[in-house]
């Protein structure tokens, strides 16, 4: 039976001062970086009756999460597991505590809701070298990047920081010798939160993306990628497996994230408007103002009223959605009718990740 839920919020420190306040009404003075609409147990939605959805739909598969996230700074340079090293590194944990949060492989999208900033995979050999050798990097770095050897070079790069010593945000934008002064602004900045994180030479050989509203880019297990600044909606695969490579005061997992790394895979920027369904995506996911359809049976599926009333029937049962609140869907549902003028997420999953 569907269920309805308010997100759980999640206070990481690079998130925007009262960042969910749009969706929660509730501030606090504090960065709210994402508010969570699923089962994982790392953060189970409350529903609108008092309970948790993991209690509410634990008889049923809950394989997506979605979540509304708000950066005001960098999250860290991030590998995700595929499902064979999710699985083998979570068995290896043997039940305790370690890096992985569970065996499952986390496969993202995010879809813009304001300008929205993020690098993900990696520059063009060329200009990473040529970055690289801008900041003072030793030769056997740059050949590492010029040659494409990318688990090389960052593995070296996270050995230490350059004999030049810490960032200076005015000397990383000039290494990125960028004609875009977003892309300069934003490394600048990550210089300038992180002067002393070796992992900010990674981030200067990875690929710069500005998403405006309504785009979205598909991010595969084994991409590594660091989202910057702005407010979108995210849909994922239901994991919370994150190897850090850097730009953190978490701790980092070089080798760990280096083994997740796959060379066979690369993000995809959609910027057509419509649903998003990327090759390989579990999950098909439509942002849009002034909704009437029906989500067939037969798979997950998620309703999320972003900024304003929404009205599900789904058999005989009507459910009213306010602001800031989901109702998670399981397969065995019925067909579930959609209706709002206001903006809408819909998610719904299609296949198991690849």
């Amino acid at each position: 039976m569907a269920v309805a839920v308010s997100g759980a919020v999640k206070d990481y420190a690079w998130g925007m001062v009262d960042g969910m306040v749009p969706w929660t009404g509730r501030g606090t003075g504090r960065p709210q970086a994402e508010l969570w609409f699923g089962v994982h147990p790392s953060g189970p939605s409350p529903t609108l009756t008092g309970s948790t959805a993991d209690v509410a739909l634990a008889d049923h598969r809950v394989p997506l999460m979605v979540k509304l996230l708000a950066a005001a700074h960098p999250l860290s340079i991030q590998l995700h597991p595929d499902a064979d090293l999710a699985e083998s590194g979570y068995a290896r944990q043997a039940g305790g505590q370690g890096l992985y949060s569970d065996p499952a492989e986390k496969t993202e999208m995010i879809v813009a809701m304001s300008d929205f900033q993020a690098l993900a995979g990696w520059r063009d050999t060329e200009s990473a070298a040529r970055v690289l050798g801008n900041l003072g990097y030793p030769r056997p770095i740059l050949a590492a990047a010029a040659a494409a050897e990318w688990a090389d070079a960052a593995r070296m790069i996270m050995a230490g920081m350059p004999s030049t010593g810490p960032w200076d945000p005015s000397r990383v934008r000039r290494a990125l010798e960028s004609d875009d002064p977003g892309e300069a602004a934003a490394l600048g900045d990550a210089a300038a939160v992180y002067p002393t994180d070796p992992g900010l030479g990674v981030a200067a050989i990875l690929a710069y993306h500005r998403l405006s509203p309504g785009e979205a880019m598909f991010v595969p297990a084994g991409v590594p990628h660091a989202y910057l600044r702005g407010v979108a909606l995210e849909v994922m695969t239901s994991s919370d497996n994150v190897l850090r490579l850097g730009l953190t005061h978490k701790d980092v997992a070089v080798a760990e994230a280096l083994r997740a790394l796959r060379l066979d895979r690369a993000p995809e920027v959609l910027t057509d408007p419509g649903p998003k369904h990327p090759s390989g995506a579990p999950f098909r996911v439509d942002l849009q103002r002034g909704v009437d359809q029906v989500l067939p049976t037969g798979r997950y599926r998620v309703v999320l009223a972003v900024d304003g009333p929404v009205d599900v029937a789904i058999g005989m049962e009507e459910v009213a959605l306010e602001i800031g609140q989901g109702l998670l869907i399981p397969a065995t549902d019925p067909g579930a009718s959609v209706r709002s003028a206001a903006m809408v997420a819909l998610v719904e999953a299609t296949s198991s990740p690849t």
